[in-house]
């Protein structure tokens, strides 16, 4: 079963939340598998996309993935940087993310280096 994107599709890749537990999802098909497997009935899971725009996965009849309107405000570098680096599924000996200069890096440079430290599927 395939996802089924509401309003809009995020843009890849995505940072994937399920409850306290990080993963990064490269593509569309990443992220069907990573869903397949932990969406379940009440499990919040969350996805922040490469635009740092927080999308909310949703379980029912089909997978569903759309933009979470109301309820969350943009996620700061530093409270993302939190994030990752207090996950629940962080291996022993895995290297946290340096806070330095935050603020002469863009998102980009942060979303993409939190992403390269991040689990896969």
């Amino acid at each position: 079963m395939a996802i089924l994107y509401v309003f809009r599709r995020p843009r890849f890749p995505v940072i994937v939340l399920v409850e306290s537990r990080v993963f990064r999802a490269r593509s569309s098909s990443d992220l069907e598998k990573l869903l397949r497997r932990e969406l379940k009935a009440g499990v919040d899971i969350r996805l922040l996309d490469s635009d740092w725009a927080w999308f909310n996965a949703l379980e029912g009849e089909v997978m569903a993935v759309a933009p979470l309107i109301a309820g969350l405000h943009p996620i700061t570098k530093q409270a993302l940087i939190d994030l990752v680096n207090g996950r629940a599924n962080r291996a022993e000996g895995t290297p946290s993310y340096e806070r330095r200069s935050l603020s002469s890096r863009g998102r980009e440079e942060n979303f993409q280096e939190l992403l390269a430290i991040l689990p896969g599927r």
